[in-house]
């Protein structure tokens, strides 16, 4: 009879995985289920692992966890994954990566993020990475496809009190909405932004630094 490997040894497997993982290795990971939930958190969120050389092999595990996370549809995963648009704002790979992750997660994780694109307080490309996943859920979703075009809309009018960083928001919500096909929102977005600017500002480029 073969035992199946401990979650703990998978886990510290995949710390040596480096970029490629065994395909197998994750779907043992996986097939624990929702006891692997908490320690794939920790994974994802291990500021030492993410901030670890470029060249060393753990360097790459928070991203094979936060894609397991997704595949997992842990939607109690969502608080933590989002507090690393906060604190780790050098790590590009993480805008990249979170949106498929969230869309993975589906609906349950709508609330949050649209109370994490909504405060301005937070940082800008945090903001445009939430409204970016709203996007994605919708797209995999579509039964939420209204309620998150309505939600983006929201945006578009100008604030009595605009910051240096709300015309750029809207211009990522803009491109949102177009990602999503939304002819209804397009008077808005004509009237919304000022003459001369464009649908869609750059986002963060999402690629790992070397």
């Amino acid at each position: 009879m073969t035992i199946a490997p401990s979650l703990e040894s998978l886990l510290d497997e995949l710390l040596e995985a480096g970029e490629h993982a065994d395909k197998d290795e994750l779907q043992a990971i996986q097939a624990h289920d929702q006891a692997a939930v908490p320690r794939l958190v920790e994974m994802a969120t291990d500021r030492e692992l993410i901030r670890a050389d470029s060249d060393a092999p753990e360097v790459w595990a928070p991203t094979h966890a936060m894609r397991l996370l997704g595949r997992l549809q842990a939607a109690e995963a969502v608080p933590p994954l989002l507090a690393l648009l906060e604190e780790e704002q050098e790590a590009d790979w993480i805008y990249k990566e979170l949106p498929e992750v969230m869309a993975q997660i589906g609906p349950a994780a709508a609330g949050l993020l649209k109370a994490y694109a909504a405060d301005r307080d937070r940082y800008l490309y945090g903001r445009s990475a939430a409204s970016e996943s709203l996007v994605k859920i919708a797209q995999a979703h579509p039964e939420t496809r209204q309620a998150t075009v309505d939600f983006l809309r929201t945006f578009l009018p100008a604030y009595p009190d605009d910051r240096p960083d709300d015309e750029t928001f809207r211009a990522f919500v803009v491109g949102d909405l177009l990602d999503l096909k939304a002819k209804e929102a397009y008077p808005d977005i004509e009237t919304g932004l000022p003459r001369g600017s464009r649908g869609r500002h750059d986002r963060r480029s999402g690629r790992r630094t070397a």
